[in-house]
């Protein structure tokens, strides 16, 4: 169930990008929306950033943004997203909503939205990648080693941009993917010799004092 302050963020989402954001589905763009692939161990917690991207030739306006996450992977848990993205810089130097800009976390979904505090937004440069969100999650400790959760944004309206006039802002989405791999430890073959050696080379040493 969405909380109250996810609503609230909702509600302000929707006003400052008008009535353009429900009527149609933006076409593919140059803005892309991305999830940075991360390795996590069973049984631990890890983070990930959501990316923006502008490809095309000319900058390009973000005032407000929304995102869903999903994944089937019943191994994985959505815990939260925050403005503290480390690939890149935050989009909006003043988070309207930050920040904690979680909408709702439940289990195998995740959705955040934030507005620029000045209402003016950010004037993404061509070539230039900005951070959206930085998502944390769980990992079942039973999860296998080796397991590959693919975590994919849920299409519009529920994943969306707009411009500073309220208008949408094309983009293309691009899926991501937590790989569960444990530390490695050293093979009983090589510890077990080497652990050998260690007693022998001290047997001789004591001997010979």
């Amino acid at each position: 169930m969405k909380t109250t302050g996810g609503l609230i963020s909702k509600t302000a989402l929707s006003v400052l990008t008008g009535a353009a954001l429900l009527l149609s589905v933006p076409a593919k763009g140059s803005s892309i929306l991305s999830i940075e692939s991360v390795n996590g161990a069973p049984g631990s917690t890890g983070t990930f950033d959501v990316l923006l991207t502008n490809t095309g030739i000319s900058s390009q306006n973000i005032a407000a943004f929304n995102f869903e996450l999903t994944t089937s992977d019943t191994n994985i848990t959505f815990t939260g997203v925050s403005t503290s993205t480390t690939t890149a810089t935050y989009i909006f130097p003043s988070s309207f909503f930050g920040p904690n800009i979680t909408t709702f976390a439940t289990g195998q979904s995740v959705e955040a939205g934030d507005v620029d505090a000045t209402f003016l937004g950010t004037n993404v440069a061509s070539g230039a990648t900005y951070g959206l969100g930085f998502v944390s999650f769980s990992i079942n400790p039973g999860a296998l080693n080796g397991e590959i959760a693919q975590i994919d944004f849920v299409a519009f309206p529920s994943t969306s941009l707009a411009d500073s006039g309220g208008n949408n802002v094309p983009f293309t989405a691009e899926s991501g993917a937590i790989t569960l791999e444990s530390s490695t430890v050293p093979e009983p073959s090589t510890t077990v010799p080497l652990g050998g050696a260690l007693l022998v080379g001290a047997w001789l040493i004591r001997r010979r004092t």
